[in-house]
């Protein structure tokens, strides 16, 4: 048993404040693109499936954090928050799509074969949630650190600013 591991939990720890950190300036972006004079539908529900992607992978990463942190295992909590995530993802893709689709269609294209990635990372995380919920009682497993940055490295890339 290697948990609590101190240099993963740091890792977690930062994470979870970047993630503070980019909520609080989507929450500011949606302030302006959501209130009258400057409303601007797709701006604002854009702004709002941010919010919820990362209040989502903010939650993620304190459940990976107790497992670092303080050897609890709570990857069911962790793959629970990632896939309400990738909803929100998949959303802000239809979003863009639904603005996209009008002017420009390789954009479009893009967009809706984002969306159906995205829910492909959705499947897969609801289904590493039905082994990770139903295992019962045993001892945290380790967590490649390598993978989940490269996973979440992988999520970074493909957000549309």
């Amino acid at each position: 048993r290697n948990w609590p591991d101190a240099p993963t939990c740091a890792v977690f720890v930062f994470g979870a404040v970047d993630s503070v950190v980019r909520t609080a300036y989507d929450i500011t972006a949606a302030l302006e693109d959501c209130a009258l004079p400057g409303l601007s539908e797709h701006s604002c529900a854009s702004d709002l499936t941010d919010v919820i992607s990362l209040v989502s992978d903010l939650s993620s990463k304190i459940s990976l954090m107790t497992l670092a942190c303080g050897g609890l295992d709570n990857m069911c909590a962790v793959d629970i928050t990632r896939s309400i995530g990738d909803l929100a993802d998949a959303s802000n893709l239809l979003v863009a799509a639904a603005s996209d689709c009008g002017t420009s269609p390789f954009a479009c294209a893009y967009d809706v074969i984002g969306a159906v990635d995205t829910f492909d990372f959705f499947a897969s995380d609801m289904l590493s949630a039905l082994t990770d919920c139903n295992r019962g009682d045993s001892d945290p497993a380790r967590i490649s650190v390598t993978q989940w940055l490269a996973t979440s490295g992988e999520l970074l890339r493909r957000r549309r600013l």
